[in-house]
């Protein structure tokens, strides 16, 4: 188990003052995150959007297309004797 002392000791490097380098380096470093979530997040953002046009507009035009298909059976129901499933 670690003492206190010691835990205090080992945090002491982060709370002294860095050098300019140093902080230069920590923010680009927080802005390359950063910019890296966003695009992720707005790549994902996209995705989910095409995604759910696609199957909107898959499932409207099977819809459309099964439409159709009852209403041109019907329409030749009469002349004809096969069934239609749609």
């Amino acid at each position: 188990m670690i003492e206190k002392r010691q835990v205090f000791l080992r945090s002491y490097q982060f709370c002294r003052k860095k050098s300019l380098v140093d902080r230069i380096k920590g923010s680009l470093f927080r802005v390359k995150k950063v910019v890296w979530l966003r695009l992720r997040s707005a790549r994902r953002l996209r995705l989910l959007i095409f995604s759910r046009l696609k199957r909107a507009f898959y499932y409207r035009r099977s819809r459309f297309s099964r439409l159709f298909n009852a209403a041109h059976c019907h329409h030749h129901n009469a002349t004809q004797t096969s069934s239609c499933l749609w």
